[in-house]
């Protein structure tokens, strides 16, 4: 009959497994996986740490009433780029006279409180549809009230057709200024 082992002898037992094992792992492991790079806060630029769908936000002036609103189908937050990526952005903003503005896109990206840029087939409506402008990509600062492009932009307004390379619009002003290579058309009554 044999004897059981001593507390001793499994304390030396399971020092001696835990040495073999550290051993293995070292020799297995330690070229493709170092243990310091699995433990360094390396961060993944594709991960997602916050998502929505059917967002809807809305904006209020000094003196409480909406000046904005935003709505999108999806967004999705990239914590190491800081960046809300949307899909689908309508944006519907009152100028300081009181006109409606709605501005649409296939994707958008959130750069702060005032700041959104759009991208892709951006349209953007006065509520009359008096004033259209097309363009793919457009920046737009609320508490300015305006809109740039650095990229061709097609106005049309009353009929007339204008193309450019850049514009400023000043929304609650109702000014537009084309920057480059300006083109009209207008249309005969």
């Amino acid at each position: 009959m044999r004897k059981p082992l001593a507390l001793p002898q499994l304390t030396l037992l399971a020092g001696l497994a835990a040495v073999i094992a550290m051993a293995l792992y070292l020799t297995l492991f330690w070229e493709s996986n170092p243990p310091t790079l699995s433990l360094s806060p390396t961060v993944d630029p594709d991960h997602i740490d916050l998502y929505a769908e059917q967002v809807h936000g809305v904006k209020y002036g000094p003196d409480g009433r909406v000046v904005q609103t935003l709505t999108a189908t999806k967004m999705d937050h990239y914590p190491a780029s800081g960046a809300s990526i949307l899909q689908q952005p309508v944006l519907l903003s009152l100028g300081k006279d009181g006109k409606l503005w709605n501005t649409t896109a296939v994707t958008g990206v959130l750069i702060s409180d005032n700041e959104i840029q759009l991208h892709d087939n951006v349209v953007v409506v006065d509520a009359d549809k008096t004033t259209r402008f097309e363009t793919e990509v457009l920046t737009y600062f609320q508490d300015e009230q305006k809109a740039t492009t650095d990229v061709p932009v097609k106005l049309i307004r009353s009929g007339d057709t204008t193309t450019a390379i850049g514009m400023r619009a000043y929304l609650a002003r109702d000014r537009v200024e084309l920057l480059n290579r300006v083109n009209s058309i207008h249309a005969q009554p």
